[in-house]
């Protein structure tokens, strides 16, 4: 089977129409791209505690350098830990969101295929992935601090914002993939059948 497929759904008038092939590959991409903005994320914050967790050695300090770097290794060991947990839980939690988004995605990709310009796409299905992580970044956090939610109002605003720029970068980002793709298929397409 041939790498670059058939036909196309693209016309003049429709010049970003999509097949279904083409929206599972943008929602899967927006997904990965997610999960490794999460993990990167977390491997900075990590990282961050990591190196204020260790104590500062030195003559003046008393701590030895043995002790400085099995503090140091365990809170590294904790950082990796960390990532793999929320890796696996935000994975899990921003697939089932994918496959929840993916038809708003949809219809917004088709009410938007005869709009040319790239960039009023990846705003539009940007604006879509922020706000789908804000809702979804502050409803788990409502949902994990649930008996004290007037307390938890900064915490669940702070994670909504930053679901939203991870979840809107994510979806720009498989949004641009997938079409770069789509399109260069097209133009090897074009070029094999002149």
């Amino acid at each position: 089977m041939s790498a670059v497929q058939a036909t196309s759904p693209r016309t003049p008038e429709r010049p970003m129409a999509f097949t279904n092939a083409e929206l599972r590959r943008g929602a899967l991409w927006t997904w990965l791209t997610f999960v490794i903005l999460l993990a990167l994320l977390f491997v900075m914050l990590a990282l961050r505690t990591a190196l204020i967790a260790a104590p500062v050695q030195g003559s003046l300090t008393g701590i030895d350098a043995e002790a400085s770097r099995a503090s140091v290794g365990a809170a590294l060991w904790g950082a990796i830990l960390t990532v793999i947990v929320v890796t696996m839980i935000g994975g899990t939690v921003s697939g089932l969101m994918t496959l929840m988004v993916r038809p708003l995605a949809g219809r917004l990709g088709t009410r938007m295929a005869g709009v040319r310009p790239f960039w009023k796409h990846l705003l539009a299905h940007g604006l879509l992935g922020a706000v789908a992580g804000a809702v979804t970044g502050a409803a788990l956090t409502a949902l994990l601090f649930s008996s004290a939610l007037a307390t938890a109002l900064p915490t669940i605003l702070f994670v909504a914002l930053i679901a939203s720029a991870l979840t809107g970068v994510a979806a720009a980002t498989g949004w641009a993939i997938t079409a770069r793709h789509a399109l260069r298929d097209d133009a090897r397409r074009t070029a094999l059948d002149p």
